[in-house]
């Protein structure tokens, strides 16, 4: 299984891990941990390569939602494809033996599973829809389009004014990285966003007038935002989404009025399906050009420093070493000077405008190599950044590799040629870039 396709699969066994502890109250903490620790591909062999069904498949049995069970999840959908004949099986024998009744997922002769005719003309769109792991949701921001859209965020209160819970902003805390968000303003769906991170307390924006009476306390989460060239107006279409609309929380009402009320409403897959018909090509487009959803890098690396700090097989130096590594400070930093002298990409010599980078990312690597010199380059912060989130890589002799999905004029912006050499790696550096380019440069 590949990088992306792993990451779809966690994605969604994680969305089913959040359903289940909101709608039954099973909190699966051991499933998320081992998602997050080992991704899907490596968490749904481990549970199918068991002799006996895991502790959640029994509890999930119990609450009467074997759905929501990885055995159940894989057998009938698109994910059976990727695990081999046995543990298909294993999964299957399992489901038979609480007489839970499936349907194997099979493919039809076109290659693809049940698109209905109805949405045959945009089945990009559709595909995105039914085999994403990503929610959707509904933003009216009638009063905070002008800063949300072009700010790439969503902001609210935690709290009404009389300090009573709002489900509309406690809606903020279940949006996930990937994250669909439709926009309302005005009566019209005028963007489309993707959730770039979850949320986290912030401070109130500056709204003007228009939040005033809103607490400064709130909720903050980072979308990124594209504004539509042909909005729509979800009440010239009400026949045809008002039999999908949410029983509770619904952000229109049934005759396509949207509700003053409402600032984060969830929406139903078939709802979203068919507000993507609705906009169409731009839809699509949107989400082709939105970029691959990134790991929370940042929770992940606190996770392993958390877990450096609570070793007792290390000492307290050693611990010191290895976390400040994680920012190319300390003794890491002294290692990679002992090889690299300056920024390969822009030639600055001054130390003080280099970070020291890890070649293979500080989460994923061992002790020796969160320290290595070895696996490590000065690179500015511009380069850096590339380098890191993968849109640049290098050949051991030296050539730079450009990721198609990074736009054509950011280098051009910052004064970097597409193709030239940075000089050769020695063999320790090169037995790194292998990685770099395997498991984090985009291609």
């Amino acid at each position: 299984m590949d990088k992306q396709s792993d990451l779809e699969l966690t994605n969604l066994l994680l969305s089913k891990a959040a359903e289940a502890k909101r709608d039954v109250r099973f909190p699966g903490t051991h499933f998320v941990g081992m998602l997050h620790a080992h991704g899907g591909y490596h968490t749904v062999q481990t549970l199918l390569r068991k002799k006996e069904p895991s502790p959640g498949f029994i509890e999930l049995w119990k609450l009467k939602r074997v759905d929501l069970t990885v055995e159940a999840i894989i057998v009938q959908s698109k994910w059976r494809n990727y695990f081999d004949k046995t543990l298909i099986s294993i999964a299957e024998k399992r489901l038979k033996d609480i007489e839970y009744s499936f349907t194997p997922y099979r493919l039809d002769e076109a290659g693809d599973k049940g698109v209905s005719t109805a949405n045959a003309a945009n089945p990009v769109a559709i595909s995105n829809i039914a085999e994403s792991p990503r929610r959707f949701w509904w933003v009216n921001q009638n009063k905070t389009y002008k800063a949300e859209v072009p700010g790439g965020f969503m902001w609210s209160p935690k709290t009404k004014s009389n300090g009573h819970k709002n489900q509309f902003y406690l809606n903020m805390l279940e949006v996930a990285v990937g994250d669909i968000v439709f926009s309302f303003c005005d009566t019209e769906i005028k963007a489309i966003g993707i959730a770039r991170g979850p949320a986290q307390s912030s401070p109130k924006p500056n709204f003007g007038n228009s939040g005033s009476s809103w607490s400064d306390d709130g909720w903050f989460v980072p979308v990124d935002f594209t504004e539509l060239k042909h909005p729509i107006r979800p009440k010239d279409h009400i026949a045809h989404l008002e039999q999908h609309l949410p029983q509770v929380f619904s952000p229109l009402t049934d005759a396509g009025n949207g509700l003053q009320s409402v600032y984060l409403a969830a929406v139903p897959p078939v709802m979203a399906t068919v507000l993507a018909d609705l906009i169409g090509a731009e839809y699509v487009a949107i989400l082709k050009t939105s970029g691959d959803i990134e790991e929370d890098v940042e929770k992940a690396e606190d996770r392993e420093e958390d877990g450096i700090r609570g070793r007792t097989d290390l000492g307290p130096t050693t611990k010191e070493q290895l976390v400040k590594s994680r920012r190319g400070q300390g003794i890491f930093k002294a290692n990679v000077r002992l090889n690299e002298k300056a920024c390969r990409v822009t030639g600055v010599s001054e130390i003080s405008h280099l970070r020291a980078s890890h070649i293979k990312p500080w989460r994923v690597s061992d002790d020796l190599e969160k320290l290595d010199g070895c696996n490590g380059l000065l690179l500015a912060p511009h380069v850096d950044h590339l380098f890191d989130r993968g849109f640049i890589s290098f050949t051991p002799s030296g050539d730079l590799l450009v990721s198609a999905k990074l736009p054509s004029n950011v280098l051009s912006s910052w004064g970097i040629a597409s193709k030239f050499n940075v000089g050769p790696f020695n063999t320790e550096q090169a037995h790194y870039l292998e990685y770099h380019r395997q498991n984090i440069f985009k291609g």
